[in-house]
């Protein structure tokens, strides 16, 4: 089966198509409705070089060139499960991720929370954010830094309001679409299939109309034109009688 074919059955079955697509988008349009959307907030930090490297009076935000490998270290830190699992545990049905903001150079880690509310989002991203310089002075001191060569992190962007995250709702509208589509498709060329094997010549036959006179209880219809003369009761003796009584 080619295009023109596929064409050719769908412009024939129009009816199936047309009721499918409705159908589908019936479904789509309760999937939209019915999936909820999620909320994602988000922070930014940047790790700042320590004091020994700036020196005094020195702006650190000039050396910070040699700090991606720490940036690296840190977020795997972070996506840990011994992290993770905690903040994630103090607030159910939300979570959070940690990765490189890779639209710039420097040294900036991004914390990504997702809750089913504006109010979670927030919640899980904030916690995550406070506990993140905590973690890295603890992974500093466990190798013995000095102070004055610790490596330090401040925010630098944080959402006040979430931003709705519809993808699932498009997802679940999109895959409704795509099945529905195909068992129109479907439904429309086994309906044309089964038609053109009943009727291989393409036409269907007429159904005979009935003679609205006729009626079960009256037998067979009547026939058209003029009605049969009735037999002459009147006939004369001599037609009655044989003729060899008549002689």
């Amino acid at each position: 089966m080619n295009l023109r074919d596929l064409t050719a059955i769908l412009a024939r079955r129009w009816l199936v198509v047309l009721g499918g697509l409705l159908v589908t988008a019936g479904l789509c349009a309760g999937l939209v409705t019915q999936v909820p959307v999620s909320y994602v907030a988000r922070s930014s930090l940047v790790l700042l070089p320590p004091s020994l490297v700036v020196g005094e009076g020195g702006n650190p935000y000039l050396y910070l060139g040699g700090l991606g490998q720490a940036l690296d270290v840190l977020i795997r830190k972070l996506n840990a499960d011994e992290f993770t699992k905690p903040v994630e545990d103090a607030h159910p049905g939300s979570e959070f991720v940690v990765f490189a903001d890779t639209s710039t150079s420097g040294p900036i880690l991004v914390i990504e929370g997702t809750g089913a509310t504006s109010a979670d989002a927030l919640a899980v991203m904030n916690d995550a954010a406070r506990l993140t310089p905590d973690t890295l002075l603890t992974l500093q001191t466990s190798l013995a830094v000095p102070e004055n060569a610790l490596i330090t992190i401040t925010p630098v962007a944080v959402d006040e309001k979430p931003t709705i995250d519809a993808k699932n709702r498009i997802q679940a509208a999109g895959a409704a679409a795509a099945v529905g589509v195909v068992l129109t498709l479907l439904l429309a060329v086994r309906r044309d299939g089964r038609l053109a094997a009943r009727y291989p010549d393409g036409r269907r036959p007429r159904r005979q109309r009935r003679d609205p006179t006729h009626t079960a209880k009256d037998g067979p219809a009547r026939q058209n034109g003029p009605a049969a003369a009735p037999a002459d009761t009147d006939a004369t003796a001599e037609d009655t009688v044989p003729s060899a009584l008549v002689n």
